[in-house]
């Protein structure tokens, strides 16, 4: 008896312990298996809801000139869809002017309508797949090779409302340009800068992480000093640029609906 009560007792730590230790591993956050198990799970994702907010401000002639973007986005996968909403401003030597921006993207089989709303009316485009993409694309594949260059955080914070994983390092503009669409990147061809522009340039980031789902919470980019030398080469001063990208929830946008405008100017 004493034996067999012996065998139980040694079966059952070993299972205490067996828990123990993939409780810790499962539980103990890094930042190359929060970029891992991130990836992974922004891939699975159908739909999502965010807000895009653009803060610039530079020196030029010895004046301020502010730059802004506030857009509220949406996008889903079945069907390939986006909508943006928002608002555009520039403000220079006291004077604010802001537009409103509107605008849809659909695939169409191998191309893509977009639909912009803007003073004249609804103008429409068509693109190809090498051209863009209305693909949420949370995060980009590649996204685990910049691990190493972030450090956690070992104080959690808040993001609406919830508890989220803060990471912060250095990431390159190509990631950053895989989330601003042609709309917002057109902002900045004054500069000089694009896609391919971006591409060359490494900014500080920070990425909050939803704890309980592990997708992304909210991405801030500070990209002034790696502005500075497109700036200066167009004579201009100096700069503050900060995009940061809150991600409202996922897996809870509905159809998005093409205004009957919009498809009327495209013959539909």
């Amino acid at each position: 008896m004493k034996t067999q009560r012996k065998k139980w007792t040694a079966a059952a730590m070993a299972a205490a312990m067996a828990v123990m230790s993939l409780t810790a591993c499962g539980t103990k956050a890094t930042s190359e298996n929060l970029f891992r198990d991130m990836n992974k799970r922004a891939s699975e994702v159908d739909s999502l809801r965010m807000n895009m907010k653009l803060d610039m401000n530079i020196e030029a002639a010895g004046e301020s000139v502010s730059m802004g973007m506030d857009f509220a986005m949406e996008a889903t996968s079945d069907p390939e869809m986006s909508s943006a909403k928002g608002v555009g401003s520039v403000g220079w030597g006291g004077i604010d002017t802001s537009t409103e921006i509107e605008t849809y993207s659909e695939k169409q089989g191998d191309e893509y309508i977009v639909y912009t709303k803007s003073e004249n009316g609804w103008t429409v485009q068509k693109e190809d797949s090498a051209g863009m993409s209305t693909d949420i694309g949370v995060v980009s594949e590649d996204i685990e090779k910049f691990a190493s260059q972030f450090e956690l955080d070992k104080d959690l914070v808040q993001v609406n409302g919830e508890d989220c994983f803060q990471l912060t390092g250095t990431i390159t503009g190509e990631f950053l340009s895989e989330f601003m669409g042609e709309d917002m990147l057109s902002s900045f061809a004054g500069l000089g800068l694009d896609e391919d522009g971006l591409a060359d340039i490494s900014m500080p980031c920070t990425i909050d992480v939803y704890k309980e789902s592990i997708l992304p919470a909210r991405m801030t980019f500070d990209m002034g000093e790696a502005l500075l030398p497109i700036l200066e080469a167009a004579g201009l001063d100096a700069a503050e640029c900060t995009v940061e990208m809150t991600f409202l929830d996922y897996d809870a946008v509905g159809e998005i609906v093409i205004p009957k405008e919009a498809l009327e100017a495209a013959g539909s």
